[in-house]
């Protein structure tokens, strides 16, 4: 079966053996378990036991694209990473932007899982759809900045990392993980369950396995209409018989866009119009009547 815009592909990482394994799941998991806080969700409900301390080695810690996120369309650099929680005691989601999640579509996998512990700090080098597993002694104890420059140094600078500082070492419970120097993980600790397992940082050099697009045609024009909408900053929803003019730009079209990509990049049966007085017109040829969705941009 062909799969645009994901691999269905996940990869499974022991720590405490040094190991890794790739999963190929079911045809339709990913239709199901799509990504994000869903699949999260669904693996710490799977591969956990009740009650256990999210500080163990019996945590997983999970890296996750969705179907859509990074690839390269606008509004969809972003990842989500899952655990239990030691703020919570619950189930932990924290969500990034950045080129972390670029790289991890670009690494031929979907999803991370890490599981128990390594006996001493270690990075993990990700590149040719294999692992690598390398003593972080040196960037141990060191900052976010110090550990960037180091991995840098000496892997080069087509890599993208996720980095625990020394808030996430010594298992503070709210630390945060963060990617390519400034984009933070922040909401429930998912950088102290790091640290937990001595994981100092995950690092993805950016390859060339990205999957394939159903429409690239279409997302290219789409990626082109909105360098001209974020010039125009002028959005009007036709809802019903009334059209209603929105001010706050980002997220509500990054929210449409989102619906666009998946149409795009998934082939979904979302039937959505867009009209743009300015531009070259309409991005997907659906009749009005059937459009459920409708954004003009004046």
């Amino acid at each position: 079966m062909k799969y645009f815009g994901y691999h269905n592909k996940i990869l499974h990482i022991d720590l405490s053996k040094k190991t890794f394994k790739i999963e190929t799941p079911e045809t339709n998991f990913f239709r199901k378990y799509s990504g994000g806080g869903l699949l999260g969700s669904y693996l710490l409900l799977k591969k956990t036991k009740p009650n256990i301390d999210p500080l163990s080695i019996n945590n997983i810690l999970i890296f996750i694209n969705s179907v859509i996120s990074g690839n390269n369309g606008p509004g969809l650099s972003r990842f989500t990473i899952c655990a239990k929680s030691p703020l919570t005691n619950g189930i932990g989601e924290a969500r990034c932007e950045g080129r972390w999640s670029n790289a991890l579509k670009s690494s031929g996998f979907d999803t991370i899982i890490f599981y128990g512990k390594s006996h001493k700090p270690i990075n993990i080098l990700v590149e040719n759809k294999k692992v690598k597993f390398i003593d972080a002694k040196k960037v141990w104890g060191k900052t976010i900045g110090f550990t960037n420059d180091h991995l840098e140094k000496k892997l080069g600078k087509n890599i993208c990392s996720a980095v625990i500082g020394p808030a996430g070492e010594n298992l503070v419970r709210y630390a945060s993980i963060v990617s390519n120097r400034s984009n933070q993980a922040e909401r429930m600790g998912m950088g102290a369950v790091m640290g937990s397992k001595n994981l100092k940082s995950v690092i993805i050099r950016e390859q060339n396995y990205s999957p394939k697009i159903y429409d690239i045609k279409l997302l290219n024009k789409i990626k082109l209409q909105i360098i001209l909408i974020k010039k125009e900053k002028k959005i009007y929803f036709l809802h019903g018989k009334k059209i209603y003019q929105v001010w706050q730009f980002g997220s509500t079209i990054m929210d449409l866009m989102q619906l666009l990509m998946l149409k795009t990049i998934e082939l979904q049966n979302l039937n959505i119009l867009i009209i743009m007085k300015k531009s070259i017109g309409c991005l997907i040829t659906k009749e009005f009547k059937n459009a459920q969705v409708v954004l003009m941009i004046v």
